[in-house]
């Protein structure tokens, strides 16, 4: 039976050697931490880009620290595998090495500057369809300039009833001009 299969396929995955190990966040409600393992290794592997799925899935967040090899290419092969690229957000940078890459920066010279500074966003919620998944590749980073995530489920959650009760019934509308850096 096909239930017999999923069992038995689940148990297989349990079993097999993991290449990474995720480190829950400490007090926090959702995300990991791996270290030491290469991302380029997943690109082309049906059965890598399932388990990192069936991770997403499980902690929201995954930090992949030390990927200073990732070019932008191996960034858009990987991303491939979880959906579409082509989502027409934002004009091309001269220094992306792929127009479908927004390249963020503090310098002008390197990549657009003062990208999702007005306050809190969701990326992609614009779009018909957003995206299921979201990959970044972060070369550097300042102090101060920390990007913080919400699971909006965790959130919903741990509201009282009254409150989630009032948001169920809420729309949320947004839209961007004729471009996301324009706005």
């Amino acid at each position: 039976s096909s239930l017999h299969r999923a069992a038995v396929g689940a148990q297989e995955v349990a079993e097999s050697p993991r290449p990474y190990e995720v480190q829950a966040f400490d007090r926090c409600a959702f995300g990991g931490m791996v270290e030491g393992y290469d991302l380029r290794e997943a690109i082309g592997k049906p059965e890598m880009v399932a388990r990192l799925r069936r991770d997403m899935e499980r902690y929201k967040l995954l930090v992949f620290r030390g990927q200073t090899e990732l070019s932008g290419e191996d960034h858009l092969a990987l991303s491939e595998q979880f959906g579409s690229t082509d989502h027409g957000l934002h004009r091309p940078h001269p220094r992306a090495p792929d127009p479908r890459l927004l390249r963020i920066s503090n310098s002008e010279a390197e990549g657009f500057v003062q990208v999702g500074t007005s306050g809190w966003h969701v990326d992609g919620v614009m779009l018909q369809a957003p995206f299921a998944v979201q990959t970044m590749h972060f070369l550097s980073a300042i102090p101060g300039g920390d990007t913080l995530f919400l699971g909006l489920g965790e959130l919903l959650r741990a509201m009282p009833e009254d409150l989630q009760e009032r948001m169920r019934r809420l729309w949320f509308v947004s839209g961007v001009g004729k471009n996301l850096i324009a706005g």
